[in-house]
């Protein structure tokens, strides 16, 4: 998973620490690069999925898990007791949104917006409210552990 090998959902393997945003207990949908290439293979390869899928928003998610969930898997395969910082997403977003305002584009800025975004009370980067299209493209079912596993 990409997203644990960079540390941008908030998980840094090396040092072990863990940035949980409002307690660590909004559910995220996450999609692995290599299920995004079987939906887009899927969706250029048939006629009629194309057909079906344009001008539409495909929604994809290999998972949809909270920080928490992550943490217990990382910490269960690590072996180990990771440190904690808890951030609360509403200030990141306001002092963010406020920046980006006044023309700071940076890719700090960017990313507290989307994380703040991504992991606030109103769950927007939980597909599964406007529904996901993995079965309709045939997509495999994931397993997180392993995943996670294989990110280490």
């Amino acid at each position: 998973m990409q997203c644990l090998r960079n540390g941008f959902f908030g998980f840094n393997i090396a040092e072990k620490t863990a940035m949980l945003w409002d307690g660590g207990d909004i559910p995220v949908s996450s999609t692995t690069l290599k299920t995004i290439a079987q939906a887009l293979v899927t969706i250029f390869s048939k006629p009629d999925v194309l057909k079906q899928t344009a001008n539409e928003f495909i929604y994809i998610a290999s998972f949809t898990a909270t920080q928490n969930e992550v943490l217990k898997i990382l910490e269960t395969s690590t072996g180990e007791k990771w440190k904690i910082k808890h951030v609360q997403a509403k200030p990141v977003h306001t002092a963010a949104f406020k920046k980006f305002a006044e023309g700071d584009d940076s890719l700090p800025v960017i990313a507290d917006l989307v994380l703040s975004s991504a992991f606030s009370a109103e769950r927007l980067n939980d597909f599964r409210s406007v529904g996901l299209w993995n079965d309709k493209l045939g997509l495999p079912k994931e397993d997180l552990e392993e995943e996670i596993k294989t990110a280490l």
